[in-house]
């Protein structure tokens, strides 16, 4: 009984954390990676989760690239999909990820590397799952059930470019892009924004 029950946690598992290789081209992480870099050098970034890491709700590329892989995502997890944001992060050397779940919005992730600025290979844990990612790589999870974090970050930076979904035909699927949280980020943008120019 103990062996079926052991059997039946991992095909939850392996339903829920999937990987897929070489989801980006190299160009495509390049070039997702360096937004990130210039958004920050511009100010437009904001602190979320993590301290003294940039974070950017909806980078342009980064959600561009969401809806161009939503169909190949829709064939893994094999549910149809609504994007609903997406998000990107530049980790700094010694930032750490705690473990967390994540909103309701956020039902399906999907974790893409897209840069790594040193040569520590910098696990993703999910529900106790170590996922290892090269650049292109991506990982889909169940975001809203499965904990999920980054010990700390050995490198001198790395980039993530992210996407959410939710189930078209589920609970959340009223949360489609997510629209009531996109204009609070972009008014706290904002805000960030102008106070960093007070100060400077």
């Amino acid at each position: 009984v103990e062996k079926n029950i052991r059997n039946a946690v991992w095909k939850i598992k392996t339903i829920m954390i999937k990987i897929i290789r070489n989801l980006l081209s190299s160009k495509e992480c390049v070039d997702m990676s360096k937004e990130m870099f210039d958004l920050d050098a511009k100010g437009m970034t904001n602190e979320h989760r993590v301290i003294n890491c940039a974070a950017v709700y909806n980078p342009p590329q980064t959600h561009s690239a969401m809806y161009k892989y939503k169909f190949q995502i829709q064939d893994a997890v094999g549910k149809k999909l609504h994007g609903t944001y997406s998000y990107g992060r530049l980790y700094r050397h010694g930032n750490i990820l705690e473990k967390h779940t994540d909103r309701e919005a956020s039902e399906y992730g999907v974790s893409v590397t897209t840069g790594i600025g040193g040569d520590y290979q910098w696990p993703f844990y999910i529900d106790g799952t170590e996922v290892n990612l090269e650049i292109g790589d991506a990982v889909i999870y169940k975001g809203t059930e499965l904990e999920h974090w980054r010990e700390e970050n050995k490198n001198n930076w790395y980039t993530v470019s992210l996407f959410f979904f939710v189930d078209a035909d589920g609970e959340y699927k009223h949360l489609k892009d997510d629209e009531e949280r996109n204009i609070v980020w972009k008014i706290k943008t904002i805000m960030i924004k102008i106070i960093r120019n007070l100060l400077s």
